[in-house]
């Protein structure tokens, strides 16, 4: 089982989010100034025979300058635009130093791209 962490207003086309399986969405105020004055954040719940569609289709649908995660307790996948990284958990390697660059490239701030520090976060998400 996965799990997967995407932001409504991170897709060019929400209406993908009817092909995926929403387990919740959780309203946040975002963490720093933007025009947005929320943020939808839909908690997915993905079986592993799913896990390819689901982060096709998000990477296909997803803006430039945001990104979504899908994970377990062994890996994530952090998916950009049509690009997609498969990292296991709690190792800091190759990469996910191109990870970390590739998003920041894309204006992502680091602090976003250290998953080991928000996985407790996103474990709260999921429950």
């Amino acid at each position: 089982m996965y799990y997967g962490i995407v932001e409504t207003e991170s897709l060019a086309n929400p209406t993908v989010l009817k092909q995926l399986n929403v387990h919740k969405t959780v309203v946040i105020e975002p963490p720093e100034s933007t025009s947005a004055k929320e943020w939808n954040i839909n908690i997915l719940h993905i079986d592993d025979q799913s896990v390819d569609r689901t982060k096709e289709s998000i990477s296909t649908n997803i803006k430039d300058e945001w990104f979504a995660v899908l994970f377990n307790d062994k890996k994530f996948y952090v998916i950009f635009r049509h690009k997609i990284f498969e990292l296991e958990r709690q190792r800091k390697n190759k990469a996910y130093r191109q990870m970390v660059d590739y998003g920041e490239s894309h204006g992502i701030q680091k602090i976003y791209l250290d998953f080991d520090a928000n996985f407790k976060n996103y474990k709260e998400l999921i429950n």
